[in-house]
């Protein structure tokens, strides 16, 4: 896919990446998983891209905003209903993977076909997939990692801080 535009956010847990597509559809990254050839590209004008930017820099401040009105990227059935079940999980709250399933309209069973899901989320924070964790309550992953000590679970960690949701690491 084509990309059109891009913008950079700084934030206390590194550099947000936000990508828009000729489609009109978003990608979003954190510094360190970010496509080589946007470190250095430049920005041009997207009133869409404009719009996203600002939400998320209003979201990182520590402010509740709702992306539920910006559209998601192609993928299969069930991940979507993963991701929309997964902006419904309110800001500052969190939900297991089983449940986060369920809500999506499959069994509670399908827990790890929904963790698969966002695993797979192309747009962090868009879709909230920081706030699904263990059926215990614990993180249990992010961005494909489940290192407590790893750069991206202190990074979920963060995010639920920022929403003032209650969690506890696995050891």
């Amino acid at each position: 896919m084509e990309t059109v535009d891009h913008r950079f956010i700084s934030t206390p847990m590194g550099e947000f990446g936000v990508f828009e597509y000729a489609d009109g559809s978003f990608q979003t990254a954190w510094f360190d998983k970010f496509p080589s050839q946007y470190r250095n590209a430049q920005s041009t004008n997207s009133s869409q891209l404009d719009e996203l930017e600002a939400l998320l820099i209003r979201y990182f401040d520590g402010e509740h905003v709702s992306f539920s009105h910006i559209a998601l990227p192609p993928a299969g059935d069930f991940s979507r209903r993963c991701w929309r079940a997964c902006q419904a999980i309110p800001y500052g709250q969190t939900a297991s993977y089983g449940l986060l399933a369920e809500m999506a309209g499959a069994s509670i069973s399908s827990a790890r076909a929904a963790g698969q899901a966002m695993r797979r989320n192309p747009v962090s924070i868009i879709v909230p997939c920081h706030r699904v964790v263990s059926a215990g309550g614990q993180l249990h992953g992010f961005s494909g990692c489940t290192d407590p000590q790893a750069q991206p679970i202190k990074r979920k960690a963060w995010l639920l801080h920022l929403e003032g949701a209650a969690v506890s690491m696995v050891n």
